[in-house]
């Protein structure tokens, strides 16, 4: 027994050593996660919270053995060790309360890759917009408030040490808990390194347990901007020797828009019972395809693959091993513009946004697009209406590629279109039984937002009505919106989701529409597209409907690729990688399952 506490002993001793510096550096390595996961959430968030303090306070432990270790040798050694563990926790707290306060987001790749891209004039516009101000002030106020504290308390420690329960701080129980509290941290920090592993490092969201810890996420973004900077520059490689052979320079306008979230199932244009779509369905020239899904539930890693030349079905060739299609097109001489209210550049992006950092990349951007648009709406409705204000200017009298990409149905519906724009309500959704009120006011949210889009696409249409011009519409991925279970968004794990949540995440809405002066410039492209209105496709492929249509010619190209194309391979394996799922082929498994339609 008592080697046990002389063990015990060893083991609190570097907490002893440096109480102050163990107790203020785990707070404040452990805060931001904390508030993160609401700290005063009594829910599965109150563990989040402890399993992270735990992680914490490990970290810091070792910090306080190292200090020890080195008194031996050296005390201003001791000192130095102890000043940088400080300025680590400061930093960390400093960094994460400032991006909080300021831009309402976490450290993440996407904010390293803007301070990369960032010249002398926009620091100093950044200095006089953000850092001379009172929010800013407050930023700097409280960790020099929480120092000031902890110098303080040194006073304390020494009260203690004076007062008549000296004997149980430093006695066996004492230490004996601090043992303990060391051996479960320590276990939960060994365990969570797995984490930090290159393999988690592939594919981030796994690493659910210790995902809102400050020290895993800030690893995390430097560590994702090191590979997708990597990445990028591959890219930018593979887009600079394009081979164009032959480009038909008749005058025509290319529009693709990409919407956001949008789950075809509850569309009218498909059979939905209620009226999603009534502008869509009143338009002529639209021709709708039934059978058309994403290759992923991911809106950045969808943009990489349907934006590049490389197919998923295609063995080591990836993204960016091949040129991406803006780039194509703006080497055959067109005017690429793309006006997107998601993929610009600020610090509040989500942190797997960087993944389409290629959209503010120097290298890759200059080669991708001629206009770009430099702000975010509420509402893709306003989207709309910037453009159309700089319309004359960013349209070309010949050859225009336009690319739009909508907010659409994104993540909370609800937060999609104007509130006086609202039209479904709860009482439309009495045929769905298995849902209380406030799960058919869910519904009714996606609905109404999938209504507003439909507005949104209509009015682009109209746009182009009387242009020799051809549209073409296709969602990043699907959504849930309590479909056959009580679940909104998305999912992680084929396990989890199955072939209902495949039909609801993947399967997306695909129309293409052309005008009256396309059909009569190129008579033979309705019958083309008619003809695989029931063929099988993936959006992956985009690029080379888009050649056929333009009338590019390019080794790039391939014939058994174009969904219009008379040579087009339907039999082609439609491989998907959900989140945290290993690719897999959607149809073996749908097939399997059935015919499927919205409901429990």
């Amino acid at each position: 027994m008592e080697k046990m506490m002389k063990i015990f002993e060893k083991y609190a001793k570097p907490i002893c050593a440096f109480p102050r510096t163990f107790i203020f550096c785990s707070l404040l390595l452990w805060i931001p996660s904390a508030f993160a996961n609401d700290l005063f959430h009594f829910g599965w968030r109150l563990i989040y919270n402890l399993r992270h303090l735990f992680f914490t306070l490990f970290v810091v432990y070792l910090f306080c053995c190292i200090s020890l270790f080195v008194f031996r040798i050296s005390k201003k050694m001791m000192t130095l060790v102890l000043s940088l563990t400080h300025i680590f926790a400061y930093g960390i707290f400093f960094l994460e309360f400032f991006l909080f306060v300021l831009f309402d987001c976490k450290t993440n790749a996407n904010i390293f890759q803007l301070v990369d891209e960032t010249n002398f004039k926009e620091t100093s516009e950044f200095v006089r917009g953000y850092l001379l101000n009172v929010k800013f002030a407050v930023v700097c106020g409280i960790p020099l408030l929480i120092a000031l504290l902890e110098l303080y308390s040194k006073k304390i420690f020494v009260y203690y040490k004076k007062m008549k329960f000296r004997r149980l701080v430093d006695g066996r129980y004492f230490h004996t808990g601090l043992a303990l509290l060391v051996i479960i941290s320590g276990f939960y920090f060994l365990y969570n390194l797995q984490y930090f592993s290159l393999e988690f490092r592939e594919n981030w969201k796994k690493a659910e347990m210790v995902g809102e810890n400050p020290i895993f996420y800030i690893f995390q973004a430097v560590s994702q901007f090191v590979q997708e900077r990597n990445l990028f520059d591959e890219s930018a490689k593979s887009n600079e020797n394009i081979v164009i052979e032959h480009v038909d320079k008749s005058p025509k306008t290319i529009v693709l828009v990409i919407g956001e979230s949008f789950n075809r199932h509850h569309s009218s244009l498909y059979g939905y019972p209620l009226k999603t779509n009534p502008k869509l369905e009143s338009i002529e020239n639209l021709y709708v395809f039934d059978d058309v899904i994403a290759p992923m539930n991911a809106t950045s890693d969808v943009f990489r693959d349907f934006l590049s030349f490389a197919s998923i079905d295609e063995k080591n060739r990836l993204w960016y091993h091949a040129p991406l299609f803006p780039a194509v097109f703006k080497k055959a001489g067109y005017n690429v513009v793309f006006y997107s209210n998601q993929f610009v550049a600020e610090a509040g992006m989500s942190t797997y946004d960087a993944s389409c950092g290629f959209f503010n990349h120097p290298s890759i951007a200059s080669k991708l697009f001629n206009h770009k648009n430099g702000e975010k709406f509420s509402y893709d409705g306003d989207l709309l209406d910037f453009y159309k204000k700089n319309r004359s200017t960013v349209e070309s009298d010949s050859l225009n590629l336009i690319m739009f990409h909508l907010y659409g149905q994104h993540v909370t519906p609800e937060s999609r279109y104007p509130q006086d724009r609202s039209f479904f309500t709860i009482k439309d959704y009495d045929y769905r039984h298995e849902l209380n009120d406030k799960q058919k006011k869910e519904v009714a949210n996606y609905d109404n937002a999938t209504l507003y889009n439909d507005s949104i696409v209509y009015e682009i249409i109209q746009m182009y009505k009387n242009k020799n011009a051809v549209v073409i519409y296709f969602a990043d991925h699907g959504d849930e919106a309590n479909d056959y279970r009580l679940h909104k968004g998305r999912s992680r794990g084929l396990n989890v989701i199955g072939a209902p949540g495949l039909h609801c995440q993947l399967d997306v809405p695909f129309f293409i529409w052309l005008s009256e002066k396309w059909k009569n410039r190129y008579p033979n492209d309705e019958t083309r597209v008619k003809k695989h209105l029931h063929s099988k496709f993936i959006t992956d492929d985009i690029p080379h409907i888009l050649l056929d249509l333009a009338r590019i010619e390019s080794p790039l190209y391939s014939s058994k690729r174009s969904l219009i194309s008379d040579e087009y391979n339907e039999n082609r394996k439609r491989i998907i990688t959900p989140l945290a799922s290993k690719p897999v082929d959607y149809d073996s498994i749908c097939i399997k399952h059935g015919k499927w339609k919205i409901g429990f």
